[in-house]
C-alpha cells in the first residue's frame, strides 16, 4: 500500500494498472470502515460506506475489463 504516494505513467496500461490498484486499496479501506461502523452500531454510516464501496467495485471491475484482466 501506498500511502500519499502519487503515481504517473505516460503509458495508458501503467496508467490503467496504477488506478486499478488505487481502486482495490479504496476497497479494502471501505470493508474496513464498514466493520468498524458496524461495531459502533453506526448502522446508517455502515449502509452509507456500503454504497461507496459498491461504486469503488465497479470502477474496479471497469478497469479489470479495460485491461484484460
Amino acid at each position: 500500500m501506498n500511502v500519499g504516494k502519487i503515481r504517473t505513467s505516460p503509458e495508458n496500461e501503467t496508467m490503467l494498472s496504477q488506478d486499478l490498484d488505487g481502486e482495490e486499496d479504496a476497497i479494502m479501506r471501505y470493508k474496513v470502515r464498514i466493520e468498524q461502523a458496524e461495531g459502533l452500531k453506526e448502522y446508517a454510516l455502515a449502509q452509507q460506506l456500503r454504497n461507496i464501496l459498491a461504486v469503488e467495485q465497479e470502477h474496479a471491475m471497469d478497469l479489470k475489463q479495460a485491461l484484460g484482466v
